[in-house]
């Protein structure tokens, strides 16, 4: 009865806004060693403190250009438990936390669904998280200041990627794509598993004639995008104004129909221009002895773009990427190469970065060691501001940063740490006017890089478990890059941190700020719009 009492006076506490107690430091500053890898994984790493369980049933205060809708409001009662008097309060202990932040925002282990964008009719972007494999996989929003609103239940189990696109004229803003996995009842005492999708607006409806499922069986047999972690990709594929989704090998239009002339199996897409017709192709893996080829929005073969490559090589990682990366005004394809058939146990063996022209041959090709088996993840963005992208790729340990020509850019590569799967991003967060690359470790958590590989000061901030997830975003459009991290507290919170280094300005552009990419995840490098020599 008492701890009843105490969770109902914290929440009204909450509500009237009247907390006022110290807490420790939300994030700790970790000075940059000179240890090795493996002698970084054996310390132990300080934690984050509990962060602050704020939640509202409203969006942030009108300002005079936004409007506030009931579709906006809900009631959080999944988390109102969370709610304690050492947990409501945020301590200025780092001074690039900003004020309202972190949220705690479920239960749930390291994994996070993170994207970032306008939801809803106010002006600002939201933060969108999607803790999975815990006991409360709901998506979260989390808007500027702080207050959050649980949407809907995203499901049981795995989660992978979420993505964000335009599927309805209905609702103000971008409609949230996301897959689930849940157990259904098929006879008395037997249960199977089924996969699928699902479309909602930004109030948490679901939209008509979602979600699409179909039966598999069962989380660890399923070879699909729910075990890969290949994200949804959404983009107008026929121009109708509305956005498709490609899930499950297969184009959805927004009304759940399956666009022919696509049954193929396709995995980790890539959008780009490449003719330069002023429409997009689709490159993607194509398996076989095809590691990568293209295709016009009708689902025919781009000409002449076919990789081919040695026998027994092939594409490693995930998506490839497109960018400029030369100058020239025509976009590349980025990927990194192996020979699978070479052996190599306990020794690191030769990758390949290949730089690939719009007609499918290879231009540059640059070696690089690393232990086998290695995932790797590529991004793009113009660190000298030249005009060109620089190629940045993230493997187990390292940052490497390479020029268009194959040339290596000075000041790379770096240690960093053990990789998650969703970093390097690229953008300025210190306010510059020069981009910065931001990664994730499991063992150093959070670091920010200048373009020639100098550490910022008070990086890298470790929390409990390194964080799970980055992004970079203008959340309150007043001028400034922040970075979001999403990941678990000391008490396995599933909680979001938001840092703002509060630069003197101008801020330059974000270039590469969510998971490949962006929240539409075409890994695709547009050029910069301000940069800062």
């Amino acid at each position: 009865m008492k701890s009843k009492v105490l969770i109902l006076l914290a929440s009204i506490g909450m509500f009237l806004g009247i907390w006022s107690c110290d807490s420790p430091p939300i994030a700790q500053v970790v000075e940059p060693t000179a240890t090795s890898v493996l002698q970084a994984v054996e310390v132990p790493t300080p934690v984050a403190q509990t962060p602050s369980a704020r939640t509202t049933d409203h969006s942030p205060t009108p300002t005079p250009t936004q409007t506030e809708t009931p579709t906006e409001t809900a009631t959080i009662q999944a988390s109102i438990q969370l709610i304690t008097p050492e947990a409501t309060a945020v301590a200025g202990a780092d001074p690039d936390l900003k004020p309202g932040f972190p949220v705690v925002i479920g239960k749930a282990p390291n994994y996070f669904s993170l994207v970032v964008g306008n939801i809803n009719s106010n002006p600002f972007e939201e933060i969108v998280a999607l803790p999975a494999f815990g006991m409360e996989p709901n998506v979260t929003v989390v808007e500027p200041d702080g207050s959050t609103t649980t949407r809907w239940a995203g499901g049981s189990g795995a989660n992978p990627p979420l993505a964000l696109g335009d599927f309805s004229n209905a609702s103000p803003g971008l409609e949230i794509v996301s897959y689930f996995i849940k157990k259904r009842e098929v006879q008395r005492a037997q249960q199977e598993w089924e996969a699928g999708i699902s479309i909602y607006s930004g109030s948490g409806d679901i939209l008509p004639r979602w979600p699409i499922t179909q039966p598999f069986t069962g989380p660890f047999g399923f070879r699909g995008p729910l075990h890969d972690l290949e994200p949804p990709i959404t983009l107008d594929l026929d121009g109708d104004g509305l956005d498709e989704v490609f899930a499950y090998w297969k184009f959805l239009k927004a009304d759940g129909t399956i666009i022919p002339g696509w049954e193929r199996t396709l995995s980790f897409p890539a959008v780009g221009d490449l003719d330069q017709d002023g429409k997009p192709e689709i490159i993607a893996q194509f398996g076989g002895s095809v590691p990568l080829a293209a295709f016009h929005m009708d689902g025919s073969p781009a000409a002449g773009f076919v990789l081919q490559l040695p026998e027994g090589w092939t594409t490693m990682g995930k998506n490839p990427v497109i960018g400029d990366v030369d100058g020239d005004g025509v976009p590349e394809v980025l990927a990194v190469i192996y020979d699978m058939y070479e052996v190599s146990i306990g020794d690191p063996k030769e990758y390949q970065l290949a730089i690939i022209a719009a007609d499918g041959h290879v231009k540059h090709l640059s070696s690089f060691m690393e232990d086998p088996n290695n995932f790797m993840v590529l991004a793009l963005g113009d660190l000298d501001c030249d005009g060109a992208a620089e190629i940045v790729l993230q493997t187990a340990t390292k940052v490497y940063v390479w020029k268009g020509d194959g040339s290596t850019f000075p000041g790379w590569p770096q240690e960093v740490g053990v990789r998650t799967s969703y970093s390097p991003l690229i953008g300025d967060v210190d306010g510059d006017g020069k981009q910065d690359i931001v990664v994730l470790s499991t063992n150093r958590g959070l670091s920010v890089y200048s373009s020639n590989g100098q550490l910022l000061p008070r990086f890298p901030k470790t929390f409990h478990d390194s964080g799970a997830n980055i992004a970079i975003a203008d959340l309150d459009r007043d001028g400034r890059n922040e970075i979001i991290v999403a990941g678990a507290d000391q008490d396995i919170n599933s909680a979001v941190w938001v840092f703002d280094l509060r630069g003197p300005g101008p801020y330059g552009d974000i270039q590469w700020g969510q998971y490949l990419g962006g929240p539409q995840h075409h890994s695709n490098w547009k050029s910069s719009s301000y940069c800062s020599r």
